[in-house]
């Protein structure tokens, strides 16, 4: 009770007299902070007490739409010798009277040398802008962005809508609490001058993070340990930033040519579509339509995956195909920034498959950033410099994922021992080497070669449009890259591990970063269809609170507890994650301690607990997409799957309704129990080597029985897995099951 007072005391008692004076001036110092992970940054942060209120302060939005551009822009042009990776400016709030302006930058191995040279190109920028002073234009400009965004908001979930409006309700009158952090309507320079006379190097705060400052730092964070020295920036260095001019090279950003001008909804069907329908299955392109009928906002969304066999052929492969997108984004950033200040955004990333490109925003200008993608994705010519850096970068991710938390080491496992075929990151790390600009530059045009694409057009469109957007990516990919089709030998599918009936396998990695454990339990069930769906789902549904009660709240195994559906290749089946500083051995007989004890559990739920569950699941399912983005990914997800189940949620749900108690605890004894006939159960283990576990009596049997879950099931001895390329070998694949479309063909045939 003594120690217990110590620390309530520590993080409460004493709050009033910590703050019985203000808190000290942070202008004009400098942090360093050695960094957990293989990365450095350099942040600065001006901060000073502003003369005005939150209301008045929507102005400064002008202001933070400029400096946005140099990130990609501006800065990044100068920057010609490869110390910054990534720079984003913006505003931050501080308390009530005023807030920040911070500029975030990711540095390179040679940026974190130059960082007050980095600082100085800032302000040469700044400087720029108060040279020009404030721009009408681009106030113009913002207004109407804000304007835009008010008029064709998107729905949000009730929760956080409410929060919001009520912490608007500190800010504005109450006419203005909806819209007064939207719209702007006076044009007042004055206030704009008024934060550029704030960003000085007098009022400046600089944090710079990285590893090179272990062992150079002499304090010490109170919660979470975190290693950093504070030291007062020199007023002969604040001088220096204060007498560094403009550089010649750096200018205000062009008007925003994304900005739409066209609201109009687009001719209404006079039969609409009900799901996405297939309007073009050609040998090279299959095209998904829906028009939107629920949204009814000038917006639409835009999905393309693009099949290549040599994405993901080999760890080399992988890499470059990683490079070619990291390289393609990169460079199309500032082109992408202003779209995305329109309300247009896109992406791309690589998949296992090859590409994916998405859009989403409003419809009047979407074909154009659509074509420049395009174009540029045929067209690409390497920066070397760019190259250097993002290669780097890349390095730095993968041998970062050793710091991740546990937890997520666990995830990585289960997947890398289940999923058909999963590079490794030792594997994609021992094959980076390889990875040349020559061989990038020799690689892109043979991805780009031969190519199957299955698009999604869906929003405020039409066929015609459609049709249209994909006739440009064809004749584009074929005028510049010489596409072909793809073979349809060649549009293959990765498949699922499938474990044999009565299996125990283990696996066993070390973690030297953090002090916790963790550990994923999978018992891999069965293939997706709307029976097994359902069965699993509403099991979860039903052990979900208790497992949180029982293994967190009153075992208290770990912080992070987790139990649900996992998912992958179409196979599906429960999961168990705990992070813990207890060994993975002890926790995984708690888990199964626990879930023996679920048998009982079910039986005892009264018919109207059991049916409470059934509609609290029905109506999650249920629960319609508050954005047409939401309801486009779902789209998209069965798409991407191949599954095709567009009305998945009805039909499963109609099925989920007929289920009685009886078919829960059959499916528990056939896949779930200790004894099921087939049970298969795989168990991943994170260990820490960081400290010594509490318990390192791992196999003892527990003293403290909480509510009766100590009762241990007996569980036999694992089948330790040394190799995942082996344990995968020696296993059998299931097989891909059919399209939903084309079950439901084959039934009415035999009808």
């Amino acid at each position: 009770m003594t120690k217990l007072e110590e620390e309530n005391t520590l993080s409460c008692g004493t709050v009033n007299q910590n703050r019985s004076g203000l808190p000290k001036d942070a202008k004009k110092t400098c942090a360093v902070v050695k960094s957990l992970k293989r990365g450095d940054s350099l942040k600065r942060m001006k901060g000073r007490m502003l003369a005005v209120t939150w209301r008045d302060t929507r102005i400064v939005n002008v202001l933070c739409n400029v400096p946005g551009y140099l990130g990609d822009g501006a800065i990044r042009r100068r920057d010609r010798k490869g110390w910054v990776s990534t720079l984003a400016g913006g505003q931050k709030p501080g308390a009530n009277g005023f807030m920040f302006f911070i500029v975030n930058v990711d540095l390179s191995e040679e940026g974190i040398e130059h960082t007050d040279d980095i600082v100085a190109l800032t302000f040469q920028y700044l400087n720029m802008l108060r040279k020009a002073g404030p721009q009408e234009w681009v106030f113009r400009e913002c207004q109407n962005l804000n304007s835009m965004a008010f008029r064709f908001k998107d729905k949000e979930r009730p929760r956080n809508y409410t929060c919001s409006v009520a912490g608007a309700l500190h800010d504005y009158p109450l006419k203005e609490v909806l819209s007064g952090g939207y719209l702007i309507d006076e044009w007042r320079p004055e206030l704009i001058n008024t934060v550029m006379e704030k960003l000085t190097p007098e009022s400046i705060r600089v944090m710079v993070i990285g590893k090179k400052f272990e062992g150079h730092t002499d304090l010490k964070e109170t919660w979470y340990g975190t290693e950093y020295s504070l030291v007062t920036i020199p007023d002969k260095k604040i001088k220096e930033w204060s007498d560094v001019g403009i550089h010649d090279k750096l200018c205000l950003p062009d008007q925003n040519e994304f900005i739409p001008t066209n609201f109009d909804l687009l001719t209404r069907e006079s039969e609409p579509t009900v799901l996405p329908v297939v309007i073009r299955d050609s040998q090279m392109t299959k095209v998904w339509y829906k028009q939107d009928d629920k949204y009814l906002m000038p917006k639409a969304c835009i999905n393309v995956e693009f099949f290549s066999p040599h994405a993901y052929m080999d760890p080399l492969c992988t890499n470059l195909t990683y490079m070619f997108v990291a390289l393609f984004k990169d460079a199309l950033n500032e082109y992408a920034y202003a779209a995305e200040l329109a309300g247009l955004g896109y992406d791309l990333h690589n998949t296992i498959y090859g590409l994916t490109l998405s859009l989403k925003g409003y419809n009047d200008k979407q074909h154009i950033l659509l074509q420049k993608v395009i174009e540029k994705m045929t067209s690409f010519k390497i920066d070397g410099q760019r190259f250097d850096i993002l290669k780097e970068n890349y390095e730095r991710g993968l041998k970062n994922f050793k710091a991740e938390q546990p937890h997520q080491h666990a995830i990585y496992y289960t997947s890398a021992l289940t999923s058909e075929q999963v590079w490794t990151k030792d594997e994609l790390l021992d094959a980076l080497d390889e990875v040349t600009l020559e061989k990038l530059e020799a690689f892109i045009p043979q991805l780009l070669s031969r190519l199957y694409l299955e698009m999604l057009v869906y929003g405020n469109v039409t066929r015609e449009l459609a049709n249209k957007l994909a006739d440009m990516i064809e004749n584009i990919l074929a005028a510049q890259s010489k596409t072909k089709p793809l073979l349809p030998s060649q549009q293959r599918r990765f498949r699922e591990v499938q474990l044999p009936d009565g299996c125990y396998y283990v696996y066993r990695q070390t973690n030297e970063v953090h002090k916790s454990s963790s550990l994923e339990v999978y018992y891999q069930c069965s293939v997706q269809q709307t029976e097994s769906n359902m069965l699993l789902e509403l099991f979860c549904q039903i052990i979900g609170e208790p497992c949180f009660d029982i293994l967190r709240t009153q075992e208290q195994l770990g912080y992070i507890v987790f139990s649900g559906v996992r998912r992958s290749n179409n196979i599906q089946g429960l999961r168990v994650i705990v992070q813990s500083d207890r060994s993975p051995e002890y926790v995984e007989q708690r888990i199964e301690a626990f879930l023996h004890k679920m048998e009982s559990y079910i039986q005892d739920l009264s018919e109207e607990q059991f049916q409470k569950h059934v509609e609290a699941l029905a109506d999650r399912r249920l629960e319609k997409p508050k954005k047409m983005s939401s309801q486009s990914s779902r789209y998209w997800s069965e798409i991407i799957s191949q599954q095709y189940n567009f009305d998945r949620d009805s039909i499963e749900v109609a099925y989920l309704k007929t289920l009685k108690k009886e078919d829960i605890l059959n499916f528990y004894k056939n896949l779930l129990a200790h004894d099921a006939p087939k049970r298969h159960k795989l168990s991943v283990h994170i260990v820490s080597t960081a400290s010594t576990s509490p318990d390192d009596n791992s196999n003892q049997t527990p003293t403290v029985q909480v509510d009766g879950t100590s009762v241990m099931p007996p569980m036999g001895e694992p089948e330790e897995i040394k190799d995942i390329s082996y344990f995968k070998r020696c296993l059998p694949l299931f097989p891909l099951p059919a399209p939903y479309n084309n079950r439901n063909n084959a039934a009415k045939s035999k009808l």
